[in-house]
């Protein structure tokens, strides 16, 4: 999530998508299985409320998940190439179909020489003489045997991070100075340890891999509230012809501690989220001691939210990332900074971020003022 979603986040009760192409076109899609699963929540609340859409007005997502509904499931996809598509998917798919079909040559031919044999010349079965189009399926293909077993060491790592913070979540409710309650500690201890040890042996290619698809596995229980599937509508049906969007859109008002001495206190929630979003793939941990010198230490005992696992929190600030923020979470973090004693001034934090305001406490201004 981005800086100008949180306002928007902050500033509206809803934003609803009525209508559109129903076609997600951005360059990092969703996990199609995660993605999927939400669908199906939401296509099986429209029929307990009597919701129906006409057939030609069915997106993609609407259509499989009421197949699913219809056939009572579906197979689920296990494999990370198939569970998030990429720009060049299609490529491949294409050049497998032709290649399954016998209609891809793999060797290059002298001009009068048959295919046959030169796929008997062993001298000539050799890289330097695959065609381009073959030597491209070769390498998508290895990208694609790299990228399914790093899917499967970040899946094992997102299981062992839903584990811990249910285990965290179990010590947060228990009696604190038990001997089962010092016992799950201990084992909470060694399950980090063991997590924290296999992130580090990752590849980096994985590691990368591995953020987004924590991030993306926060979405389904914190970020998914759609009520009912969009409907489709179809650029010819625009003058001029062209992709649309209908959006219902619900304000609502500023939390009250940004209400209160407008607008001083919004500036400061702006200083706050514009340095926290500036690197939203940063963790909280990072996020927060950037911000003030002694702003994490405060900051992090005020804001239970923050490693709460029911409301989206982590068991370690250090493994929880700034984008996973939830509004909730914010708002906590605003009202702790408005309590903070040490905390800095607006004239402080506007002047670190390279804005010109008036400071009263300055003697230079007041002087400037005149008698």
């Amino acid at each position: 999530m981005r800086k100008n979603a949180v306002e928007a986040q902050i500033t509206t009760e809803y934003i609803q998508e009525i209508a559109s192409s129903t076609v997600d076109n951005h360059r990092f899609v969703r996990d199609a299985e995660v993605a999927l699963a939400n669908s199906i929540d939401v296509v099986s609340k429209m029929d307990t409320m009597g919701i129906t859409t006409p057939k030609h007005r069915q997106g993609p997502m609407e259509f499989k998940a009421r197949q699913s509904l219809a056939t009572g499931g579906h197979k689920v996809k296990s494999q990370d190439f198939d569970r998030f598509k990429r720009g060049w998917f299609d490529e491949f798919k294409d050049l497998q179909k032709r290649l399954d079909e016998g209609k891809l040559s793999k060797y290059t031919t002298p001009e009068g020489e048959k295919v046959e044999s030169a796929e008997k010349d062993k001298r000539k079965r050799e890289k330097r003489n695959y065609t381009e189009e073959y030597a491209r399926y070769i390498f998508l293909k290895a990208k694609k045997k790299v990228i399914n077993q790093h899917g499967e060491l970040t899946q094992d790592l997102v299981n062992d991070y839903n584990n811990i913070n249910q285990l965290h979540s179990k010590i947060l409710k228990a009696v604190s100075k038990s001997k089962d309650t010092e016992s799950l500690r201990n084992k909470l201890d060694t399950m980090i340890k063991m997590y924290e040890d296999k992130i580090s042996q990752l590849p980096l290619a994985a590691q990368k891999i591995y953020g987004v698809r924590l991030d993306g596995a926060r979405i389904g229980t914190q970020f998914e509230k759609r009520p009912m599937e969009p409907l489709k509508v179809y650029p010819k049906e625009f003058r001029p012809a062209s992709e649309l969007c209908l959006l219902d859109i619900q304000p609502q008002a500023l939390w009250p501690i940004l209400r209160q001495n407008y607008p001083e206190n919004y500036d400061v929630f702006e200083y706050i989220i514009g340095n926290m979003y500036a690197h939203p793939i940063d963790t909280v941990y990072e996020s927060l001691e950037g911000l003030w010198p002694g702003a994490l230490e405060h900051i992090a005992g005020e804001c239970p939210s923050l490693t709460d696992p029911s409301k989206g929190g982590a068991f370690d600030l250090k493994h929880l990332s700034v984008r996973s923020l939830t509004t909730e979470m914010l708002r906590e973090i605003v009202e702790a900074w408005m309590r903070w004693p040490f905390r800095p001034s607006r004239f402080e934090l506007m002047t670190k971020s390279g804005s010109m305001v008036h400071d009263p406490d300055s003697p230079d201004e007041d002087i400037l003022d005149g008698p």
